[in-house]
């Protein structure tokens, strides 16, 4: 009994939790063009706007202090 509910569950979850991967993808634009991905669309006009995004979050991010000190026992008072 638990191993057919157990085939069961996992089945369904994985039909459900699938994600396209990259050479199936590839041979569906192979073998019937760019209009069998209906979501080529809203990915390419997606990407740019992330880009822009990881782009803005790398300038604003700052720069890092390279300068390692041992700061053992010591307490430093830092103000802005």
């Amino acid at each position: 009994m638990r191993e057919i509910f157990g085939s069961f569950f996992l089945r369904n979850i994985t039909h459900i939790y699938t994600i396209p991967m990259p050479i199936p993808i590839f041979g569906e634009v192979y073998y019937n063009g760019l209009e069998a991905l209906p979501w080529l669309a809203t990915a390419l006009k997606l990407v740019p706007w992330l880009a822009a995004l990881y782009i803005l979050k790398l300038y604003f991010n700052g720069t890092f202090n390279e300068n390692v000190r041992v700061m053992h026992s010591k307490v430093a008072i830092v103000t802005v």
